[in-house]
């Protein structure tokens, strides 16, 4: 299989029956060849961790007879053996209420993604899924303006739809809603072409057989988030084309997140997609949607993003989910701009220096730095170094830094490093996620569209920090770098002193430990957070300010008494000594006007 290395983890299986009463795998209405389901099913048993021992998911869109679909349960049974999971495991049994086991819980096991039957239809309901039976009026049928119509469901199809991935939110039946509901279509693309209508045109019924290996993935239609938080069926998943998702988003945006943290959801390519491309996954992983599908015959961007983003967490297959969109207590909305639920912003700067081995061509080369994550952190072409001519085995770019003053969700976003001929052709790229970058300078090797690693690299210096707004940046600076603060100012005191007296001050020795200035007495002094005063109705400070104030005092007068004036000494070990003792007051005080601030202005 071609994608062995890449710990694929969901897999679409398109289920037809057969001319010789051997299911096949073939895309609906297309001009692909067949393929034997039972030799699919072999290479699936012989591959399927090869990469990564966590578990693999077969979404089985069936349109069979239940006498071929009974053979594809029994292949299952047969091929897979013990790695086929048919039965819940005692911790998770399937009880409203519970959660879904983790992937360590599930290693080198296989879970089936079928329509589930469920014995408390009507018998009449039962025995539609008859054998030989043709379409009829209780029965979705496909008219000849490609709607699919129903005695209780209408559903308008696509003429036009040629996804890879065809399973219709709208056409899951409802759990518990009854087997007779319109099936996993191709967002009614495939019979609507024009190909006949029958039973073809429409995933079938579940036989008995093949619903007895469905368990904690169990296809259902999407009626509301409200629904599906009352029902709280943690096995239950629903799929959407990436419309009806995008809308979703956009209207529901933080209910969306929310539903994610207790279920599975599955987001598709739109069948309009004729060229099978690819939307941007991002948009669905703010949200949390777990299974993500794409086009992997088109390695375009959205497919580079997926394959680099999956390549973290050791090709594995699986990512956790960061912890403010997995608890039920935090709220996150994938939208935002400021300051997510006290999570600190970071602030990422690259320098991209120099290149290795980028291509054995006599061109020009260039390096673009991209950066993917809420809408807020997302940057596109807008970093771009200049062309490096002629030189594709080791261009030296040396450019300014590529700055990412503020990136709201850090765990979120991720940064792709894309070097190109001078032609626009792309030599190579990298996608890394923010919080996996070390700082300093670092090689990063390059891969390949289809994930594959190449010998070319880049020489980056990578710079990571928490964001600090500018209004704070001095006070954050001589907070990380007390020493290099406290120079700057003893050298601006001698620069001074230059002009203001004729006395000999000399400059401060650069192998001894300046001596301090006294600690300020204005609050407002430089580096020093001012203490906002406020008032309450009656004039009187509110008692945030008193408390805060009279700490302050408290903590002067305390330092003023444990800290003695030193006795006067020429002595130069003594002098040193008074000095760092006056510094670190200093400093000290300057961090409890700063706190006392913090506690006035929460917005900083």
């Amino acid at each position: 299989m071609r994608y062995n290395d890449i710990a694929l983890k969901c897999v679409e299986l398109d289920f037809w029956n057969g001319r010789t009463e051997e299911p096949v795998i073939v895309h609906g209405y297309t001009f692909v060849p067949e393929i034997s389901a039972k030799e699919v099913l072999e290479a699936i048993a012989e591959s399927a961790f090869k990469t990564s021992d966590y578990p693999v998911i077969l979404s089985f869109e069936n349109h069979c007879n239940p006498r071929q679909q009974a053979k594809i349960a029994n292949y299952c049974r047969e091929i897979f053996g013990e790695m086929l999971l048919d039965k819940p495991l005692d911790s998770h049994q399937l009880e409203p209420g519970g959660e879904l086991p983790p992937p360590s819980l599930l290693r080198h096991k296989i879970i089936i993604k079928n329509k589930k039957k469920h014995h408390h239809h009507h018998k009449k309901e039962e025995s539609i899924a008859s054998e030989e039976s043709e379409p009829r009026p209780e029965q979705p049928a496909i008219q000849g303006n490609g709607e699919i119509t129903h005695s209780t469901l209408v559903r308008q199809g696509s003429k036009d739809s040629t996804s890879s991935d065809s399973e219709s939110s709208s056409g899951e039946e409802e759990a518990g809603g009854g087997d007779g509901a319109a099936g996993d279509g191709e967002g009614g693309g495939g019979g609507a072409g024009g190909a006949g209508g029958g039973d073809d045109a429409r995933e079938t019924h579940a036989a008995a057989e093949i619903s007895a290996l469905v368990n904690y993935v169990q296809p259902v239609h999407f009626s509301s988030f409200e629904s599906a938080e009352k029902k709280n069926r943690f096995y239950e998943m629903s799929s959407f084309d990436e419309k009806q998702a995008t809308t979703l988003l956009k209207e529901r945006p933080i209910e969306f997140v929310n539903y994610n943290k207790h279920q599975l959801s599955r987001v598709y390519p739109a069948g309009t997609r004729f060229d099978s491309s690819n939307f941007m996954p991002q948009v669905f992983w703010n949200a949390g949607c777990q299974l993500v599908a794409l086009n992997f015959q088109t390695l375009d961007l959205a497919m580079q993003l997926n394959l680099g983003t999956f390549e973290y967490n050791g090709r594995c297959g699986y990512l956790l989910k960061p912890e403010f969109m997995r608890r039920k207590d935090r709220r996150l909305d994938p939208f935002a701009e400021s300051t997510v639920d006290g999570i600190i912003a970071g602030s990422l700067s690259v320098t991209v220096l120099s290149g290795q081995l980028l291509t054995d061509k006599r061109c020009g080369t260039y390096v673009e730095v991209d950066m993917f994550g809420l809408p807020a952190d997302t940057v596109r072409k807008k970093f771009r170094t200049r062309v490096a001519p002629n030189n594709g085995i080791n261009p030296v770019y040396g450019e300014e830094p590529f700055v990412f003053k503020k990136v709201v969700l850090p765990k979120l976003a991720m940064i792709r490093i894309a070097a190109h001929e001078e032609s626009g052709r792309l030599l190579g790229h990298r996608v890394l996620p923010v919080v996996g970058l070390c700082p300093g300078y670092r090689h990063v090797n390059l891969r390949t569209d289809l994930g594959l690693p190449l010998p070319a690299s880049l020489l980056l210096l990578v710079v990571v920090k928490d964001y600090v707004p500018d209004r704070l940046s001095e006070l954050a600076e001589a907070l990380a770098n007390p020493i290099k603060y406290q120079s700057e100012l003893d050298k601006r005191e001698h620069q001074l002193a230059v002009l203001t007296e004729d006395t000999d001050v000399p400059p401060p020795a650069a192998t001894t430990v300046p001596v301090a200035a006294a600690a300020p007495t204005d609050a407002r002094a430089p580096c020093a957070m001012p203490i906002r005063h406020e008032s309450t109705s009656d004039g009187s400070p509110s008692k945030t300010t008193v408390a805060v104030v009279e700490t302050k005092k408290q903590i002067e007068s305390e330092t003023t008494t444990a800290i003695p004036s030193p006795p006067p000494t020429n002595d130069k070990e003594s002098q040193v000594s008074v000095g760092l003792m006056e510094y670190f007051d200093s400093y000290f005080m300057e961090l409890v006007t700063f706190f006392a601030d913090y506690v006035n202005n929460l917005n900083i």
